[in-house]
C-alpha cells in the first residue's frame, strides 16, 4: 500500500515534449510496483527511506537523495524497504524531444541512477505542480515551467558527471543500436531519438562519419546479413 497523490494529464500531440503525470508517494514497507512496462519516461526521486529498483536484471539499492530513470518499453520493478520504506516524487513525460532531454541529463537504461542533493527544491517543484494542475493555460504553463526547473536541477547536480559526446561517440552509439535492432523495423527517426539528436543533424553527422546515410547503412547491413545466412544454410 501507499499514500499517493497522483496527477495524470490528458494525452496531447506527442510532438515536442509532453508532461504525462507527476506525483508524491509515501509507501508502506515492501510496497512494490511491477514488473511493469511503461509507455513514457519517468524520473523518480527519493525524499526519504530506502528501496530497490530493478531494470535489465540489474538491482540498485537506493536511498534518500538518489533517483532513477524508467524508460518506455523496458520492464522495471521497484520495491520499498521492509524497515525503512521510501517516500518519493516523480514526473512522467513523453514526446519526440523526450529522449534528447534524458540524454542531455546523462541518464539511460544502462545508467539510470543519479544523485542530487537538492531534494527540498525538487520536492517544492513537484508540490507546485500538484497545486497548479487545473486544466487552464496559465496553470499548464506554470506546471511545465516547474517540470523544466525539476529537470534543470538534476542536470545542474550532474554537470561534472556528464560526458562530452563527440561525433564519433554518437555514430558509435547509433551503429550499436542498429546492430541490436537490425531484425526490427527501425527508421532514422528511431535511431536519432535514441541517441538524443535532431533527425536532420544526425543524418548529416552519420554520413560524414561513415560515408553512408543511416538508411543506406541499414540496407547494406541487412543485405550482408542475408547473404551470410544464405551461405551458412548452403554449407549446412
Amino acid at each position: 500500500m501507499e499514500n499517493s497523490i497522483t496527477i495524470n494529464l490528458p494525452s496531447h500531440d506527442e510532438t515536442g515534449l509532453c508532461l504525462n503525470s507527476f506525483g508524491h508517494s509515501v509507501t508502506q514497507p515492501c510496497h512494490q510496483y511491477g514488473p511493469a512496462v511503461r509507455s513514457c519516461y519517468l524520473i523518480h526521486y527519493i525524499l526519504d527511506g530506502k528501496g530497490e529498483f530493478t531494470v535489465n536484471n540489474v538491482h540498485y539499492q537506493l536511498s534518500r537523495g538518489q533517483g532513477f530513470l524508467i524508460e518506455p518499453d523496458y520492464q522495471t520493478t521497484y520495491c520499498s524497504d521492509a524497515k525503512d520504506p521510501w517516500t518519493y516524487i516523480w514526473v512522467g513525460f513523453s514526446g519526440t524531444e523526450a529522449a534528447q532531454l534524458v540524454a542531455s541529463v546523462g541518464l539511460s537504461q544502462d545508467a539510470p541512477v543519479f544523485l542530487c542533493e537538492e531534494g527540498d527544491r525538487l520536492k517544492r517543484y513537484v508540490l507546485e505542480m500538484l497545486h497548479h494542475n487545473r486544466s487552464n493555460p496559465i496553470d499548464a504553463y506554470r506546471t511545465m515551467g516547474m517540470f523544466y526547473l525539476f529537470i534543470s536541477t538534476i542536470a545542474q547536480s550532474r554537470k561534472d558527471q556528464l560526458p562530452t559526446m563527440t561525433g564519433n561517440d554518437y555514430v558509435r552509439h547509433a551503429i550499436s543500436y542498429i546492430q541490436r535492432h537490425l531484425a526490427e523495423t527501425i527508421r532514422t527517426e528511431d535511431i536519432a531519438e535514441y541517441i538524443g539528436l535532431n533527425r536532420s543533424y544526425f543524418s548529416v553527422l552519420f554520413k560524414n562519419q561513415t560515408g553512408l546515410s543511416p538508411n543506406k547503412y541499414l540496407q547494406t547491413l541487412r543485405v550482408a546479413k542475408a547473404r551470410h545466412l544464405l551461405e551458412t544454410s548452403r554449407l549446412s
